[in-house]
C-alpha cells in the first residue's frame, strides 16, 4: 500500500438519495457548496464518472447567545487587575 502522509481532511461529503433513487454526495468546503453527481457517461474502461459541482453556499445564521456546551463554568473569572499598565 502506498504511503500518503501527511493527510488532512479538506471536507466531508454525505451520501444522499434523490426521490427518483439517484445517489449523489453533498457537503461544504468553507464558503463553497459541493455536489458530486454521477454522469450518464462512462469511462473507456466502463468505470463510473462523477462530476464535482461547486457553488456559493448560503451563509448559516450565527448564534446570538453562546451555546451551553461552550459556556464558561461559574467562578472561573480572572481576578481583577490591581495595577494597570501605563501606555
Amino acid at each position: 500500500m502506498a504511503d500518503y502522509s501527511p493527510q488532512i481532511t479538506a471536507c466531508r461529503l454525505y451520501k444522499k438519495t434523490s426521490s427518483k433513487g439517484t445517489e449523489y454526495f453533498v457537503g461544504r468546503w468553507g464558503m463553497m457548496k459541493i455536489a458530486l453527481l454521477k454522469s450518464r457517461e462512462v469511462a473507456d474502461d466502463g468505470a463510473e464518472i462523477w462530476n464535482m459541482i461547486l457553488s456559493e453556499a448560503p451563509q448559516k445564521p450565527r448564534e446570538q447567545a453562546p451555546r451551553a456546551d461552550y459556556a464558561k463554568p461559574a467562578g472561573d473569572e480572572p481576578p481583577p487587575l490591581k495595577d494597570e499598565m501605563p501606555f
